[in-house]
Parts: structure tokens; C-alpha cells; sequence
């Protein structure tokens, strides 16, 4: 769970049945019964999906309900969540919570498992610590306060372990937003971040935070609208004038959108300022690891 495995090319309904299809008479897959069943999964867990939609065009948190409700196709007793919520948001947390008690009442164990001592608390019946690899503890929740709980995950006390800090924002606008609308969802946004300032967005699922996260970098056209980064604007719908503007996207899902699995740590790591590594359409392999 901590990493999706479905194929994103595949439609929910396949990634549900792909460990076997059910078949009619004639023997050839029975796509009906297929999409029928896979609604089916999903009334049980209380979620909607649509088992026609492509997987890969679901947001991380509909296809973390996907491989639930493949689970359930094969009668799991066990299901294993493996820091599950790494790319959800708060609203989306609530909905798996929501699901994880809907398999608790359908007598499936689950076994979850986090370092957010929040999300501990808050789904856990019996909670086991684990420190370089050896059992600590295992007590019910109730047993447990933030204090025991790292000290049995740490070894010992942590005083003030969240020092309060408060921001420097200056006066300079960092980045401006104005009247910004795309064919995605986003219809006449306007804000300001300035220098040194935190900005915080939040939404519901699919209320377009990602969206407006992709227009600013460029990666998703821009109908209407600007983005000016320190007074220099955004060319419409280009990536690289992002970039030459100074703007990073941290995507949600970072398997398939942020990083190359296949390329060492250092290469990630300089994807997007090759220009500084390369001379004549050569990349310096040394200085680009230096």
C-alpha cells in the first residue's frame, strides 16, 4: 500500500479481476459480470468508483480504494496498509479511516502501519512498537499517551517536541495569481505568496488543488489568466518556462510523476537543471555527479 500496484493503463474493473476473469459458457470473459462485481466491491466499503474509468487517470486516494476493493475480490482475511496515507490529504485520510472501519466490520483484520501517532490514536484497537527491528510493546490504544508512545518508539522522553516557530514573510510578492482559469476545473483563481510566506490550499477530493498546482508550473494549459513568478509571467502550457522561473513541483504521486525509478539518486536530482551539466547536447557525467 505503500506504493500503488495497479496498471495505470488498465481500466478499475481489469486491475480489480486481473488475477483471474470471470468467464460465461462460451468460456470468454464475461466483462458484464466484471464491472457488475467490481460496483458491487465498492457498495461493501461504501465507496463509489466507476470500474470503467482508466486507473491511471484516478487521483492516489480512489486508486488506494481500488486495490481495497481488489483485496475483497479475493476474500482477504488480512490486509496490510503499509503508510497509506504518505500522498493523501487530511479529507482524504478521513475517507480511508472511514473505509478501514467498514472492513473492520466485515471482520477483516487489518494491519496498519504508520509513524503518525495522530492516525495511531485515531483507527488503532491494539497498537505493537517496533525499534530497529525488535518488538517493544504491544498494549491496547487506551494503555497508550503521545509521551509513552514515543518513548517506547525512541527510547526515551522528547520535552517540547514541536517548538512553536513563527514565519518571516517580507513585503516582496514571490509569486501572483490572477484570474486563472484551465479546462480543468479551475475557474477565475487569483492569490499572492510572498517571500518567505508559507501558503497553505486545501479542498475537498477533487476540488482542484492539484490542478492549480499543475498550472502554475506550466504542465497544465492555462485558458484564462496569469502566473508571474518576481515580476516575469508564465508562458501558457510550458514546462520549461517554469522552470527558467524558479518553480519546483513536489507532485502527489512521486512515483510515476516525480522521480525515474530506474535513474540513480543523483540524476533525479538534476532532471531539471541538465543545462548546467551538458555542453553541445553532452551531459558532464562528473560534474553532474559532483
Amino acid at each position: 500500500f505503500q506504493e500503488i500496484a495497479l496498471i495505470s493503463e488498465f481500466t478499475v474493473a481489469e486491475n480489480i479481476f486481473l488475477e483471474g476473469y470471470p468467464t460465461g459458457r462460451t468460456g470468454s470473459i464475461d466483462w458484464k459480470k466484471i464491472r457488475a462485481d467490481s460496483a458491487a466491491l465498492f457498495n461493501r466499503i461504501g465507496f463509489n468508483v466507476d470500474p470503467a474509468a482508466r486507473t491511471g487517470s484516478l487521483p492516489v486516494s480512489q486508486q488506494q480504494m481500488v486495490e481495497i476493493a481488489r483485496a475483497l475480490a479475493h476474500e482477504a482475511r488480512v490486509v496490510v496498509m503499509d503508510e497509506p496515507t504518505s500522498s493523501l490529504t487530511p479529507n482524504e485520510v478521513s475517507l480511508l479511516f472511514t473505509v478501514i472501519r467498514r472492513l473492520a466490520a466485515l471482520g477483516i483484520a487489518v494491519v496498519y502501519v504508520s509513524h503518525k501517532l495522530d492516525e495511531v490514536f485515531e483507527i488503532a484497537d491494539t497498537v505493537t512498537v517496533l525499534r530497529d527491528g525488535r518488538h517493544i510493546s504491544t498494549k491496547p490504544i487506551g494503555e497508550h499517551t503521545n509521551d509513552t508512545l514515543i518513548q517506547d518508539m525512541i527510547g526515551r522522553r522528547i520535552d517540547n517536541l514541536f517548538p512553536r516557530q513563527r514565519g518571516a514573510a517580507g513585503s516582496k510578492v514571490a509569486l501572483s495569481v490572477e484570474k486563472l482559469s484551465t479546462a480543468k476545473k479551475l475557474i477565475d483563481v487569483s492569490f499572492e505568496a510572498r517571500a518567505g510566506e508559507v501558503l497553505g490550499f486545501f479542498g475537498l477530493m477533487g476540488a482542484g488543488r492539484t490542478e492549480l498546482a499543475k498550472a502554475i508550473v506550466g504542465y497544465d494549459p492555462i485558458i484564462s489568466g496569469t502566473v508571474t513568478v518576481d515580476g516575469q509571467r508564465l508562458a501558457p502550457h510550458d514546462t520549461r518556462s517554469g522552470v527558467r522561473l524558479g518553480i519546483g513541483l513536489l507532485t502527489e504521486d512521486r512515483k510515476s510523476e516525480g522521480l525515474m525509478g530506474e535513474l540513480p539518486v543523483y540524476q533525479n536530482a538534476s532532471l531539471a537543471s541538465l543545462g548546467a551539466f551538458a555542453r553541445l547536447g553532452f551531459v558532464d557525467k562528473a560534474k553532474e555527479h559532483q
